[in-house]
């Protein structure tokens, strides 16, 4: 190979090159100082202790019956059965107080024997944020979990059956959800005031004679998404100012859904009960709901209450009745006993009510009815008391009038209304003293209008040809 002389231009350049590399790779004076060489003294602990993995304290079958004096988060291990008479598993003096059941089972020594003992009991009063969670209590002779004396304390994914008193039960400002109660004697679910139920299921309470209800609650709870069947007594029960929606309550054998006063329920579903679907009290309002086939009425509400679009359908008595002062609007009643039955001074609008069993719409007296439907029901389509008002509706082919004022002291307004093809008479007024005007009446076979003797009355228009009456007038055609 060709050497390269001291003058050659690539040595020049090869020189500079080397010259600018060191000026990157050799360091600084200052940098050529190292480090202390003593060796660092053992390492410290990596991994976390079990209490910092698990801050909570494991329960075994061992540890039962168990009573809890102070503050502690728990979790079962294994499945814990007692099978000592008359104990009960675990006992709760304290507040802020959580067990996770972590899945297993409290299983005690049957609900029938002995006389007593509960799986979980809060046996202080006053006592507070107590969870139980995440597992199944069943065959206690007593309740499954008794918390009534706690207040604010919670219930969560907890299944609590086959048990000889209530399956669940907790005290005031509670929480129950994601619950099942099943085949207690007692209630399903039993809370007291201003309690939450949520997305809980009831089945088959009120067992062995115990007469029990689905879910029963006190004053001011609210219960959403649940739903309760084949329960002795009511599906879901509560006290005053209850809010229920998203609700279904099958086959009770007395009610649906029993509310006390100044209960709201929405959106919620009633079936095959033995006793009415959906009961409420004085001052309660009913909306967006559908009851079938129950033994007695679809809905009912109390006096001074309000139902808007409900449905009631194959109910044995009326689809839809009230107590006095109450409005109902917006609401079908099909193949009922009696389509909407309405106490004194009520109000209905724009309902409909046909193919039931007797008489479609019923009022009693003072009652007001706008712009309704009443068809193909068995007795009469209107029927009502003194003083009422029938504005704007339609009543065609019932096998009774169309209209029937069936009070001989009369009173009543009727007008703007339309009678066709019914059996009897389109407008039957029994007694004197009815404003009637502006009606119409077509081919009812008893005939379209009774005598208007003694009656504040347009006059029958009833020939053929080119409308020239007074505007007061009824017509028939």
């Amino acid at each position: 190979m060709k050497a390269l002389s001291k003058n050659h231009p690539n040595m020049s350049f090869a020189v500079f090159y080397l010259v600018l590399i060191s000026s990157f790779v050799l360091p600084d004076g200052s940098l050529n100082a190292q480090g202390p060489l003593t060796p660092p003294g053992a390492p410290g602990p990596t991994m976390k202790t079990l209490d910092q993995i698990e801050p909570r304290t494991p329960l075994k079958q061992s540890d039962f019956p168990l009573v809890i004096n102070a503050p502690i988060s728990a979790y079962l291990t294994e499945n814990v059965t007692l099978t000592d008479l008359n104990t009960t598993c675990l006992t709760i003096n304290a507040s802020n107080v959580t067990i996770d059941l972590n899945g297993y089972s409290l299983t005690g020594p049957g609900s029938s024997a002995g006389a007593s003992g509960v799986g979980i009991l809060c046996n202080t009063a006053q006592t507070f944020k107590i969870t139980i969670m995440n597992g199944n209590i069943s065959n206690w002779r007593g309740d499954g979990i008794d918390l009534s004396l706690s207040v604010s304390s919670r219930v969560t994914g907890v299944q609590g059956f086959v048990n000889g008193g209530v399956g669940i039960k907790v005290g005031k400002g509670c929480i129950v959800s994601e619950c099942l109660a099943q085949t207690n004697r007692g209630d399903g679910i039993e809370t007291g005031d201003v309690c939450v139920i949520e997305r809980c299921t009831a089945l088959g309470n009120g067992v062995n004679g115990g007469e029990g209800s689905g879910i029963k609650v006190a004053s001011s709870c609210v219960i959403s998404n649940c739903a309760a069947q084949d329960n002795y007594r009511s599906g879901i029960l509560t006290g005053p100012g209850a809010s229920i929606s998203h609700c279904t309550a099958n086959q009770q054998n007395y009610d649906g859904i029993e509310a006390g006063d100044f209960a709201t329920i929405s959106n919620c579903t009633t079936t095959q009960n033995d006793g009415t679907g959906i009961y409420v009290g004085f001052s309660s309002s009913i909306a967006s709901s559908a009851s079938s086939g129950n033994l007695s009425e679809g809905i009912y509400s109390g006096p001074h209450g309000r139902v808007v679009s409900c449905t009631a359908e194959g109910n044995t008595y009326a689809g839809i009745s009230t107590g006095p002062s109450s409005a109902v609007t917006n609401c079908s009643s099909y193949s009922n006993g009696t389509g909407f039955d309405l106490d004194s001074s009520s109000t209905l609008t724009d309902c409909n009510a046909n193919s039931n069993d007797t008489d479609g719409i019923a009022f009693a007296s003072g009652c007001m009815a706008v712009n309704c439907l009443a068809s193909s029901n068995g007795g009469d389509g209107f029927d009502f008391g003194i003083g009422c008002s029938i504005l704007g509706s339609k009543s065609a082919y019932n096998i009774g009038n169309g209209f029937h004022a069936g009070s001989l002291n009369g009173g009543c307004a009727i007008d703007g209304n339309n009678a066709t093809g019914n059996t009897l008479k389109g407008f039957q007024l029994d007694g004197n003293n009815n404003f009637i005007a502006r009606n119409t009446a077509h081919t009812n076979t008893g005939g379209n209008f009774s005598s208007l003797a003694g009656q504040t009355a347009g006059a029958i228009v009833g020939s053929v040809g080119t409308i020239s009456a007074d505007p007061w007038s009824n017509f028939s055609y």
